[in-house]
């Protein structure tokens, strides 16, 4: 098996700069987060921003990269 090195800019992103960053619009991350595509950070309180945790979607997708093709 072959190793895949990703350079992660950061961590975590608010769902602004996800949406910013990927062009997906803000209303459908959060729909995505909603139904569980995108996974985040736990929330220190109420009141903390909701940030996505992007190592564990690079770690998703790398791992989708090694599923083999099916017919």
């Amino acid at each position: 098996m072959s190793e895949i090195a990703l350079k992660i800019d950061t961590p975590v992103k608010t769902i602004e700069r996800y949406s910013a960053d990927t062009g997906i619009p803000v209303g459908t991350v959060r729909k995505m987060i909603a139904c569980g595509e995108l996974q985040i950070m736990p929330k220190a309180g109420p009141k903390h921003r909701v940030l996505i945790n992007m190592v564990a979607l690079y770690h998703k997708a790398a791992a989708a990269a090694y599923l083999p093709a099916t017919s």
